[in-house]
C-alpha cells in the first residue's frame, strides 16, 4: 500500500468468520521505505484476531489470570481434567469438565477446585510492555500441594508449594517466580498440577522494580 502523500489512510482488512473455536490468531502490519518522513511508534504492529467462538479473551500483563478463565478447546487442548463434567457448584463454564465453584471468598466469586495430580489448565497472556515480572498464585486448601507454571512450553517456576491454609476457601497469595523476562506479544501459560488438593483462585503478574544488570 502506498500512502502517496496522504496525511492519513485507512486500511481495511476483511476477515472470513466461521464457527470453529480455533483460538486467537495474529498477523503483523509493517511500515517500510519512508520517503521524506520517519516511521515512529510500534513497527511492525501485531494485530490479534480474537476467536469469537470463545468468550475468554487474552489477559493482559501486568494483571490477574483468573483460574476459571482457561481458553476454549476442551479436554486435551484447554485443560486436562480427571473427571467428566463440572463437579463444582458454578455454571460459569457450562459444558466444560473443569470443576468450578462459586465462593464469595474468591476473586470474581469463583475458583477451580478438586485439583488432582496430572491435571492442567491453559491461558492466553498478552504482554503489553517488555520487561521483568513477578508471578504469584492465590490458592487455598486443607493440605499443601505443588504446582508449576509454564510459559510458551518452558517451566518458569519449578515446583511451587501451595501451603495448607486451614480451609478450602481461605485463599492466600504465594510467590512463584521473580524477575521473569517477558516480551511484548501473545504467550501461552499452562498451570500444571504436580500434587493435588489446592483450590485455585488466580495467577498474578506484576512488574518487578528491582534493577537487573
Amino acid at each position: 500500500i502506498n500512502f502517496n502523500g496522504a496525511a492519513a489512510i485507512t486500511i481495511t482488512i476483511p476477515l472470513n468468520n466461521d464457527t470453529l473455536p480455533e483460538g486467537h490468531e495474529t498477523f503483523f502490519v509493517t511500515l517500510a521505505n519512508p520517503f521524506n518522513g520517519t516511521i515512529i511508534g510500534i513497527n511492525p504492529l501485531q494485530i490479534i484476531i480474537l476467536d469469537d467462538e470463545c468468550l475468554f479473551a487474552p489477559v493482559a500483563a501486568p494483571g490477574r489470570i483468573e483460574a476459571e478463565d482457561f481458553i476454549c478447546g476442551g479436554e486435551g487442548v484447554a485443560y486436562h481434567d480427571s473427571t467428566p463434567g463440572n463437579q463444582g457448584t458454578s455454571s460459569y463454564r457450562f459444558g466444560e469438565d473443569v470443576d468450578v465453584w462459586n465462593s464469595a471468598a474468591a476473586s470474581q466469586g469463583r475458583y477451580v477446585g478438586n485439583t488432582v495430580a496430572g491435571e492442567w489448565l491453559v491461558y492466553t497472556l498478552v504482554v503489553t510492555e517488555t520487561g521483568r515480572y513477578d508471578l504469584s498464585l492465590a490458592a487455598a486448601g486443607t493440605v499443601s500441594s505443588q504446582v508449576r507454571v509454564e510459559i510458551d512450553g518452558v517451566d518458569v517456576t519449578g515446583s511451587v508449594t501451595l501451603p495448607g491454609t486451614g480451609g478450602g476457601e481461605t485463599f492466600v497469595e504465594v510467590a512463584a517466580a521473580a524477575n521473569l523476562p517477558l516480551t511484548v506479544g501473545v504467550h501461552q501459560v499452562r498451570l500444571f498440577i504436580i500434587s493435588g488438593g489446592a483450590n485455585l483462585d488466580y495467577l498474578a503478574l506484576s512488574p518487578n522494580t528491582t534493577d537487573v544488570l
